[in-house]
C-alpha cells in the first residue's frame, strides 16, 4: 500500500467492549493508520461508551457517534448503523476537499 493513500474505517458496535479492546489494539498496531476510525455505537450499556470516550480523547483520528436508531429488526438496525457511519465519513471527506 502506498503510504500516501488515505483510508477510513467504520465499525458498528453494540455491547462489544471486549471486541472493541481487541480491535483497537489491532488498529493501533497497524503500520499505516487510518485517517479516521469511526465507531457507531447502537446503545451499548456494557462500558463501551467509556472505553470509546477514552480512546477518542487519546487519539484524534478515532471518533465515535451514537446511532440513535430505535426499534426495528436486527438486520435492519445493523444496516442503518453501518450506513450512518459511512454517511458521516463521506460528509467529513467532502468538508476536507
Amino acid at each position: 500500500m502506498d503510504t500516501n493513500q488515505a483510508y477510513s474505517i467504520t465499525t458498528p458496535a453494540y455491547n462489544e467492549l471486549d471486541n472493541l479492546k481487541e480491535i483497537s489494539e489491532d488498529v493501533l498496531n497497524q503500520s499505516i493508520k487510518p485517517d479516521m476510525w469511526l465507531i457507531v455505537d447502537d446503545g451499548s450499556d456494557d462500558g463501551s461508551i467509556d472505553f470509546l470516550d477514552n480512546l477518542s480523547q487519546k487519539y484524534s483520528w478515532i471518533k465515535w457517534i451514537s446511532s440513535e436508531i430505535e426499534g426495528q429488526g436486527h438486520f435492519n438496525r445493523v444496516w442503518k448503523v453501518i450506513r450512518k457511519g459511512i454517511n458521516f465519513l463521506l460528509k467529513k471527506k467532502i468538508q476536507t476537499i
